[in-house]
């Protein structure tokens, strides 16, 4: 669906938020997601455009 960054670039790792209002789930996806990337040293990035669709990156170290 998408979601207007500018907008909810704010709300988009805290917990209980949901962007779209016919949406289901706790609202904690992305918080967790982010918490458990960065305690291993990634990082999450989310591309979005309204109406069209939100991709969201995630990096991880390599281990060597």
């Amino acid at each position: 669906m998408g979601m207007d960054l500018v907008r909810q670039k704010d709300k988009l790792f805290k917990m209980f938020n949901h962007f779209h209002h016919n949406s289901e789930g706790s609202g904690m996806g992305l918080y967790m997601v982010k918490n458990m990337v960065e305690k291993i040293g990634g990082a999450i990035k989310i591309e979005s455009d309204v109406n069209k669709g939100t991709k969201i990156i995630v990096k991880f170290k390599i281990a060597k």
